[in-house]
């Protein structure tokens, strides 16, 4: 499993970050086939990305406000060829933008 947890210090308006893992994230090609709140992590928002054109692979994101934590995650049978370059390009640019 790749995992990726995001410095999330600079996070002062939670509802703007979800905007901007969005746009990111479509941005990058990839739309959203899953979105809802892990049980696991009571408030939080997680999604599922897949690449446009039905490509196989998801990449995860999960931000979780109440515990002050942000990480992407793939899991072993969810990878795809795809996946690693943009997985360090979404890291990067959320790092950077929030």
């Amino acid at each position: 499993m790749l995992e990726r947890e995001l410095n999330t210090l600079s996070i002062t308006d939670w509802h703007k970050a979800e905007q901007v893992i969005e746009r990111i994230c479509l941005k990058e090609g990839l739309w959203v086939s899953l979105k809802n709140t892990l049980r696991q992590y009571p408030g939080s928002v997680h999604w599922h990305f897949k690449q446009a054109g039905g490509h196989a692979g998801v990449i995860e994101i999960t931000l979780w406000p109440d515990q002050n934590r942000l990480w992407l995650s793939v899991h072993d049978n969810r990878d795809a060829d795809w996946i690693p370059q943009t997985f360090e390009r979404l890291a990067a640019q959320l790092a950077y933008w929030l």
